[in-house]
């Protein structure tokens, strides 16, 4: 007789029975979930207003008109009903309780012709001063969901009276304070305990349905899943080199026969392309999309790190600003103190950045089987892909963290590929770049989230758990000695630990609802409008505000292959930067669009074909965890969110991808294989000759 789990469910071994155990317990909880989503959801709220009370002042004495009602909008409406009222000294204060249904970042707006006061929850946020004159004075605030109380206080002295009082979420249009959220007293307690737990709901609603059904699926299957992964990591553990032999083309053999020649060659052309690059910048900060020059000026004048808002870029963590300090200082002594001098050798840490992310590219190439021919193309794209080489001169933080993304990657694949257990000193490595990466921008927490997928592995498959978890335990340490404190200081100071200004801060909101997916386009590849913004009489205008700029991939597309205009045509970046046309004819620069297809269709293969290859698990992981973090950033955003220069870190895997495309292609069709390796050539040629022309100028 068969052993049952439970009569009604039936044998408990078995595929079939692990469903129907899975389906049953999925539907069982389905009711209790939908009834706590019921019990939950937040409460039914209809504001009426706030309490408003006048002030008139007459002989410097201040008289009491007992003027107090309720008022749906914070305006001057009540002087319709006594216009005298406008030609005397008066101040006028609305007072209550604002409901913010969520945690988010909004922008308050004062426009008035005297002073006005607003404070939240006791504090002073905003303020206008007599000598403000009829201007606005803004302010951006990151509030957490619920109510807050709220004071709005407006004096007016003499002339024609103005008050306006506006907000709206971070980056978007004003508009008055919204009525139906605003109540002259305050909520009752239940009201407010209901708020509070419909905001916590909100933030684990998502582990909460989709957690047990994963849970137990990994449960029933774990010995599957355990012995499926023990063999394919065990598989991983015997990389063998790729027949280097089998990547024959005619005319290209002597690239198998000298290869040390080939990549030596290939590094002499690149170190000479980014010395033209740097002498022919028409800016001494290089080729920039922000002044991340800004926050190392104020670091090397001040001796501390600035606040965060005290410039564009000075909310990203410190690491930029403190290597890139040495630079600076080096400048501003060989010149005596001339910052132009100060800023070309800033510019150089992103060169040395550059070479470093080639390195280790070129490690992960060999250590994943690439040799002769194959190793020779991945090194030369890792040099010449025009948005490495244009982010290779340049005070941006986006190459710094690319290059200890790569370093972490190839330390990672290593880890990996340990069949028995990784040296401790490995470990150790691992922890202090995903420490770097987290101490240079935010989006180097993807390391951490990597790192800890690849452990979370071990942690399942066995069979060394606890060295796993000891290995797991060292990296988080070391990573959060390193990288932690700005994400510390951050909830001190503001609330949140992805503190950012302007409209960046709204792609960091993890709760945020808003989404502007309306405005992008993921179904499209528009080639005719990159090919169109290669002339020198191309449409002028901010690039975000370009038709082309609303297709996603159009647009990483054209600014990995080319600049999209942003450095050369004036009026695409809107920063002022004296960025002039670069002469390249459009004849090359659409040559090296166009031919860029090919390994872009290539690592689209490459994708497909690798997803059973267990090698290359780390760098699947790292890619998937990148596009969906930056997808779920941009799409927060309307403007100036989608460049290329933000996965630069995952080039490396771009490459790689096409490579395996390539391999697989040369397993089935040898004619097609040697055309495609043939088109690659002639594309690292032209993409030469466009980096020459762009370098020298017009």
């Amino acid at each position: 007789m068969r052993r049952t789990l439970l009569p009604w469910i039936g044998p408990a071994s078995g595929t079939r029975a692990r469903v129907r155990i899975l389906v049953l317990v999925t539907l069982g909880c389905a009711p209790i979930l939908a009834a706590a989503e019921l019990w939950l959801r937040p409460p039914a709220f209809y504001g009426t207003g706030l309490r408003q009370t006048l002030v008139v002042r007459a002989d410097d004495a201040a008289e009491r008109t007992g003027f107090q009602r309720i008022t749906p909008a914070v305006d001057l409406s009540f002087l319709d009903d006594n216009p005298d009222l406008a030609k005397r000294a008066f101040s006028v204060q609305w007072e209550g309780f604002w409901y913010l249904p969520e945690t988010e970042s909004i922008d308050l707006l004062v426009a008035a012709d005297g002073r006005v006061l607003v404070t939240i929850d006791g504090g002073l946020v905003l303020e206008q001063s007599n000598r403000a004159g009829p201007g606005a004075t803004s302010r951006r605030l990151h509030l957490p969901g619920g109510f807050h109380a709220l004071a709005i206080e407006y004096e007016h002295r003499r002339g024609g009276p103005r008050l306006g009082v506006s907000w709206a979420p971070a980056g978007q249009r004003p508009e008055p304070l919204p009525p139906r959220s605003l109540v002259p007293v305050e909520p009752p307690s239940r009201l407010r305990a209901a708020v509070a737990r419909a905001n916590r709901w909100r933030a684990v609603r998502p582990f909460v349905w989709l957690g047990p059904p994963l849970v137990l699926a990994l449960l029933l299957w774990r010995a599957t899943i355990a012995r499926s992964l023990r063999a394919a990591l065990e598989r991983a553990a015997a990389v063998e080199a790729l027949d280097a032999e089998a990547w024959l083309a005619p005319g290209l053999d002597w690239v198998n026969r000298r290869p040390v020649g080939c990549l030596l060659g290939v590094v002499a052309l690149a170190v000479g392309l980014r010395v033209l690059l740097a002498v022919g910048s028409p800016v001494p900060y290089g080729y920039v999309y922000d002044p991340y020059h800004e926050a190392v000026e104020r670091l090397y004048m001040s001796g501390g790190l600035p606040e965060s808002p005290e410039c564009w870029q000075c909310y990203h963590p410190p690491l930029f600003s403190l290597i890139a300090l040495p630079f600076y200082a080096a400048g501003m002594w060989i010149s005596g103190g001339e910052r132009e001098v100060a800023y070309r050798a800033l510019a150089l840490l992103a060169t040395a950045c550059g070479g470093v992310l080639a390195w280790y590219g070129y490690l992960l190439l060999a250590r994943l089987g690439f040799r002769g021919l194959g190793l020779v193309i991945g090194t030369t794209f890792l040099l010449i892909i025009p948005v490495i080489v244009l982010s290779s001169y340049g005070s941006e933080a986006d190459i710094v963290l690319a290059a200890i993304m790569v370093a972490f990657l190839y330390h990672l694949t290593r880890f990996h590929l340990a069949a028995e257990a990784a040296r401790f000193r490995l470990v150790v490595a691992l922890g202090v770049l995903a420490g770097l990466a987290m101490a240079t921008k935010y989006s180097g927490l993807i390391a951490v989230f990597v790192a800890g997928q690849v452990i979370a592995l071990r942690l399942v498959i066995g069979p060394r758990r606890l060295q796993a978890a000891r290995d797991g335990v060292v990296i988080v340490a070391i990573c959060l000695a390193i990288g932690s404190w700005k994400y510390v200081d951050n909830v001190e100071k503001y609330g949140n630990p992805l503190f950012a200004n302007g409209p960046a801060q709204d792609g960091f909101r993890l709760g945020s609802r808003q989404r502007h997916l309306e405005r992008y386009d993921f179904t499209t590849f528009e080639m005719g409008d990159l090919l169109a913004l290669t002339h020198a009489d191309a449409p002028e205008g901010l690039l975000t505000y370009l038709p082309v700029y609303r297709s996603v991939w159009t647009t990483l597309y054209g600014q990995t292959w080319s600049d999209m205009g942003f450095f050369s045509n004036p009026t695409r970046g809107g920063m002022g930067l004296p960025y002039v046309w670069r002469g390249v004819p459009p004849w090359l620069a659409g040559s090296v669009l166009l031919l860029g297809l090919v390994p872009t269709l290539l690592a689209g293969v490459g994708v497909l074909s690798t997803a059973r290859r267990p090698e290359m698990l780390p760098v699947a992981l790292i890619s998937v965890t990148a596009v969906a973090a930056y997808v779920f950033w941009f799409t927060a955003q309307e403007h100036w969110a989608l460049k290329a220069k933000y996965l630069l870190f995952l080039m490396p895997a771009y490459i790689l991808y096409a490579l395996f495309g390539l391999e697989w292609l040369r397993k089935r069709s040898r004619i097609v294989f040697r055309v495609s390796v043939w088109l690659i050539a002639l594309l690292a040629v032209l993409c030469h000759a466009y980096l020459f022309r762009f370098a020298i100028g017009a």
